[in-house]
């Protein structure tokens, strides 16, 4: 029998020897933008290799991680120590999966160990406004020298730069913006704008997912632009910024970056823009009305689950994604504002729950609760503690961040044809509609401020739209009956 002249696909190993961890190592430090990032991740790295190749023919996977894990809290290393190696570890694994020498099952696997516990908040050390004051006067300023050293211990002190920060500063980046002096557009760690950000961080207090969405994208666009002021940048530069993104692959995932992406990143500009034109500065905004368009997006879902698939994905869930499902499933509401439900924001006895948050009016608004959300509520109000009833594991005082990871293994576990975890609003949508419920009403309940926004969630199925037919022939049936039966009766009168 001939041999196949094709390439070889490349089977997983479940030992890693050290050429193979070497070019999984590589590919990290590549991925890795900051030179500090590498140092440290390059120190982990070879850390765990010295420890994994010490041991005889180990398998690379979770509970391998975990004797690693173990070995580390034997020797007494703080937990931050611990969880930056075991971060390195995880994006050892995740590229050692992506290069095909590893396996997908066994690199989620490691991804899920988990890291030591913090007990604490570390409070670190700081000066006093005196000792800040004797440090100073420690610079002798009648030299060059000593200029040097007051001006950087001033800025320091003065304005809480990091080193690297300062190192990085230019003599025009010290603008007086609304009559003050400010160091403007500062690209601190991480590569983000750290002023238009800290502004961000201010102004979207109510919305923090707003201001996340700001800090992922600044750093995309950092990228591209550097440190280019913002007067340089051209409507031109951004259609090329926006043209090489569109073809871009990310940097994890490994795959074509969405057009709902690129324009989260045109937004971030746009509003970059928006803040220093507000800062009296003379600026032309290269995304407005007129300027850079935005990609047009196709985005709308149509995954509506049955109620089978509803019972299988409940009875694989955990419970505090079982209790989220439900009541998005009851309500119809969006995964974020079930997180942040607080107790004195339920009202069990008049069966309403009121949602304070949003960025609309239609948004805030008060839920109508069946039997099955007023029982989930009941019971996660019963002892509570916390000033959330889904309070985050590591910090109760916050709500839970997210359940994505806990969705996806119930997906799996459930067999349930892969669907998003906000389906579940659509699913709930689309069974509102079939109930009967009108479109005005039905855009109150999910906190929409236009109806048309509800035609992308009320998805009817096949099913139900050839009822709608079958129900209409019958009516349009009726309706021939009775204007057919006067015009029989008169023709009647008239024979007689």
């Amino acid at each position: 029998m001939a041999k196949s002249k094709g390439k070889c696909k490349r089977i997983p190993k479940h030992v890693l020897k050290l050429p193979d961890l070497e070019q999984s190592k590589s590919a990290v430090l590549n991925s890795l933008t900051s030179r500090s990032s590498q140092r440290t991740y390059d120190h982990a790295i070879r850390e765990f290799i010295e420890w994994y190749c010490s041991e005889p023919r180990l398998a690379f996977n979770k509970t391998v991680v975990t004797r690693y894990r173990i070995s580390l809290e034997q020797q007494h290393y703080a937990s931050t120590t611990i969880n930056l190696r075991l971060a390195a570890v995880r994006r050892l694994a995740y590229e050692a999966a992506d290069c095909g020498l590893l396996s997908v099952d066994r690199a989620a696997g490691i991804r899920r160990v988990k890291g030591a516990r913090r007990l604490g908040a570390p409070v670190g050390n700081w000066l006093t406004a005196e000792q800040g004051k004797r440090l100073l006067l420690t610079a002798d300023r009648a030299s060059l020298r000593g200029k040097r050293d007051y001006a950087t211990l001033a800025i320091l002190l003065g304005c809480g730069l990091r080193r690297a920060e300062l190192t990085a500063l230019r003599v025009e980046d010290i603008q007086q913006r609304e009559e003050h002096w400010v160091i403007a557009d500062l690209v601190g760690k991480g590569g983000h704008m750290r002023a238009f950000l800290a502004w961000s961080e201010q102004e979207h207090k109510q919305h923090p997912a707003t201001h996340r969405r700001y800090l992922v994208s600044s750093a995309a666009l950092l990228r591209c632009f550097g440190d280019q002021p913002l007067d340089k940048i051209t409507q031109d530069a951004v259609e090329q910024f926006k043209a090489a993104r569109s073809v871009s692959k990310g940097q994890r995932t490994k795959r074509l970056i969405k057009p709902a992406t690129v324009n989260q990143e045109l937004a971030c500009l746009r509003a970059m823009f928006n803040h220093a034109i507000k800062a009296d500065l003379l600026l032309k905004n290269p995304v407005c009305k007129n300027g850079v368009k935005a990609f047009h997006e196709d985005n709308e879902q149509t995954r509506v689950l049955s109620f089978d698939e509803q019972a299988r994905y409940l009875a694989a869930a955990t419970p505090i994604l079982r209790d989220v499902a439900t009541i998005m499933l009851e309500t119809g509401m969006r995964p974020e504002e079930v997180y942040r439900i607080q107790p004195e924001n339920v009202n069990l006895a008049s069966g309403l729950l009121f949602n304070p948050h949003g960025k609309t009016k239609a948004a805030r608004r008060w839920v109508p609760l069946n039997s099955a959300a007023k029982s989930v509520l009941a019971r996660r109000m019963e002892g509570l503690e916390t000033p959330f009833l889904f309070p985050c594991e590591t910090d109760p005082t916050r709500p839970v961040p997210k359940v994505n990871n806990a969705h996806d293994r119930a997906v799996r576990d459930s067999k349930v044809t892969r669907f998003r975890l906000y389906d579940l609003r659509h699913t709930w949508a689309t069974r509102a509609a079939e109930a009967g419920i009108d479109l005005v009403t039905l855009a109150a309940l999910l906190g929409h401020s236009k109806i048309q926004m509800v035609l992308r969630y009320a998805h009817p199925t096949q099913e139900h739209q050839a009822r709608s037919v079958e129900r209409l022939e019958q009516f349009n049936a009726t309706k021939q009956m009775e204007a057919l039966l006067p015009e029989q009766g008169a023709a009647e009168r008239t024979i007689q």
